[in-house]
């Protein structure tokens, strides 16, 4: 039986997660390419401390910038920070074939779009992790809680072959994974949780999700949060499920207190993801001539943390 090459792009809590997940299946080989802990994970590999399962492993191969790889992938996963400042293409254009097809597991919106532009005979599939996963140190990841997917193809708007392939390696991992006929609509859908509970996580000094909660006043302010990202999402033509909202509130009820992404790289002085998440739906917001002062202020406010917050060195060019 021939084997599945699968090249993780990025080496943060969801990439080395989801590429421990995997590399525990007969036929599938894991690659890991870094843009940091690159010498750390050559030689000690990756340490996963789970609620499902603690796991070591050490990928086929770590590859970083100007390295080739000695085979050619089925899948990439792009598991990266969505930065401005990372030159996407450059990586993909060193690793992708004319077999590749290549899957964004990454926050915010319009990615897809991107890249299907650049490489217009792959298969371009978008990818949702509705997952609590810190990394700790370099190579090392603690699992906290959930870890369902959600993937659909951008390119082909069904549940085409190379979605069932991949839905089945994550199953047959353990890892519940959903599939999506209209990926752009589910990445909406997330948006709608990842814009108030990331941003109020900083601009309330630390909260967790918990915390957010449990104060009525930020309660409030998150639904009023999620009500405006709502009506963009629909605004776009992708319609949401009347009880999205209260159906959120109770599964981060349910959730272990759980610091956010935006909240880990802002207390380590690495930049916020503040353009992804807030920038590209308020893109959308003037496009529209919509007015959603929360989102706005929420924006203007991250923006100039991020400014003061990130150290030189993590603004410099990754390529």
């Amino acid at each position: 039986m021939a084997q599945t090459k699968v090249l993780f792009v990025g080496s943060g809590a969801v990439g080395s997660f989801y590429a421990s997940v995997l590399d525990f299946l007969p036929g599938v080989e894991v690659s890991l390419f870094c843009r940091s802990d690159y010498e750390t994970i050559r030689q000690k590999g990756i340490r996963v401390e789970s609620v499902l399962r603690n796991r070591h492993f050490h990928p086929k191969q770590v590859l970083s910038y100007g390295q080739s790889s000695l085979q050619e992938f089925d899948f990439i996963l792009v598991c990266l920070k969505a930065l401005p400042q990372i030159q996407l293409q450059s990586i993909l254009h060193t690793y992708v074939t004319a077999k590749t097809c290549i899957v964004l597991l990454q926050n915010g919106i319009g990615a897809e779009n991107q890249v299907a532009k650049e490489f217009p005979e792959n298969e371009v599939l978008g990818g949702l992790a509705f997952t609590c996963i810190n990394r700790l140190a370099p190579g090392f990841v603690q699992h906290i809680d959930y870890g369902q997917l959600n993937i659909g193809s951008y390119s082909r708007r069904n549940i085409s072959p190379a979605v069932q392939s991949l839905q089945q390696l994550f199953e047959s991992a353990g890892i519940t994974c959903q599939t999506s006929a209209n990926i752009v609509q589910a990445r909406w859908k997330k948006l709608i949780w990842n814009v108030p509970f990331n941003s109020l996580s900083v601009l309330t000094g630390g909260s967790t999700t918990y915390e957010l909660l449990q104060n009525p006043h930020t309660l409030r302010l998150v639904k009023e949060i999620m009500a405006e990202v709502m009506a963009l999402s629909e605004k776009e033509g992708h319609l949401q499920q009347a009880d999205t909202i209260e159906t959120y509130i109770e599964m981060t009820a349910k959730m272990k207190p759980y610091k956010t992404s935006m909240l880990l790289d802002f207390e380590n002085h690495r930049e916020m993801e503040v353009e992804a998440i807030l920038g590209a739906p308020l893109v959308v917001a003037q496009r529209h001539n919509m007015k959603v002062p929360h989102l706005s202020s929420i924006y203007a406010l991250l923006q100039q943390l991020n400014q003061k917050n990130t150290t030189s060195s993590e603004l410099l060019p990754t390529s």
